[in-house]
């Protein structure tokens, strides 16, 4: 099999990227429908949410192998392990959208890519 060249593993990357930023809207939008659907649509919102939630979590393994970034996924983590804590109670499912976008505008923003930095350097140096 031949070797793909960094275009090639940068594309892929950046598609399962895409795909799992799509994911995660996905599954924040759900998490708000099933907060107030009535009993017999919540099974299916439900199952809607986990199978987006599945396949970000796919399209992020998929971009690591691509592109590996051990920062990314610690701080990738970190907010996912934030942002399920603050959807469980009802208040937090129906604002889920909403943290949805700021936990990806931080980890966009410069203090996130800055983080993400760090533990790579952590990574490397083998502190």
């Amino acid at each position: 099999m031949p070797e793909l060249t960094d275009a090639a593993r940068n594309a892929i990357a950046d598609a399962a990227a895409a795909t799992g930023c799509g994911a995660g809207i996905v599954a924040a939008g759900t998490t708000a429908v099933a907060a107030t659907a009535s009993p017999p649509v919540k099974p299916i919102i439900g199952t809607v949410a986990v199978g987006a939630t599945v396949i970000g979590g796919g399209a992020a393994a998929i971009e690591q192998f691509a592109r590996p970034n051990i920062g990314r996924v610690v701080t990738d983590g970190s907010t996912t392990v934030l942002q399920t804590v603050s959807e469980g109670t009802g208040p937090g499912r129906l604002l889920s959208p909403v943290t949805n976008e700021a936990i990806e505008a931080w980890k966009a923003s410069g203090s996130g890519k800055a983080l993400q930095e760090w533990v790579n350097n952590q990574f490397r140096s083998g502190k």
